[in-house]
């Protein structure tokens, strides 16, 4: 099974988006132009997931859901790319990218005219045939966006959790790894007994913190 979802027929779009149109919408900087050159091959909006595209209602932060077909150059895509996509279009997007005969989705946690998240979640790469799954049920537009992105994070939400809060706990337990692998080196480096000790005291403590944001 895929770890792309079954997106309904009648919400299919289908539309070539050119660069220069994405670069009109968001101003480019020169770096960007050169990774977007250097990486995207082509840019599709495949799909448009709306009240009267998928009988889900609306809300002000989701109004519509759009799906984005992104075929690559090679395997690799900075995410400077997809926040410029998320910068010059106002809906939150899910991507999907295509290399060879392989794809994935990714995305971030993004409202209705909202800047896009710090750090963008990805699926495994999947071979481009595979079956894809239903979609999540949901009783409007927001929950499935809900959905749809925690199925891409490394962990679960916790009763009552929402995407933003899911999303803030995953940043900080990547910066509390961060912090104890520096903590880690600094032990291996340093030579005086008593600042080994005050560092390891650290790391036991930044663990256990660590350990209790894991778990939720």
């Amino acid at each position: 099974m895929s770890s792309l979802f079954a997106y309904p027929k009648r919400a299919r779009f289908d539309r070539m988006v050119s660069k220069t149109k994405l670069f009109s919408y968001h101003k480019a900087t020169p770096r960007i132009r050169d990774l977007f050159s250097a990486q995207v091959e082509q840019v599709r909006w495949t799909y448009k997931l709306a009240p009267e595209t998928i009988n889900l209602s609306a809300s002000e932060n989701v109004p519509e859901i759009q799906i984005f077909n992104i075929r690559l150059k090679s395997a690799h895509l900075d995410d400077d790319v997809l926040r410029h996509i998320d910068k010059a279009i106002a809906f939150p997007i899910i991507f999907e990218l295509a290399h060879g005969d392989k794809q994935k989705a990714m995305a971030t946690p993004k409202w209705q005219c909202g800047k896009p998240s710090k750090h963008y979640y990805a699926s495994m790469w999947v071979p481009e045939q595979s079956e894809r799954q239903a979609l999540p049920v949901a009783t409007n537009l927001q929950g499935l966006y809900s959905q749809i992105l925690q199925s891409l994070m490394p962990i679960e939400a916790i009763d009552g959790e929402t995407l933003f809060e899911l999303n803030a706990r995953i940043e900080e337990i990547k910066s509390l790894e961060q912090r104890c692998e520096a903590l880690q080196t600094k032990i291996r480096k340093e030579k005086q007994f008593n600042r080994r000790v005050e560092f390891n005291r650290e790391l036991k403590k930044t663990s256990e913190y660590l350990t209790e944001l894991t778990r939720g």
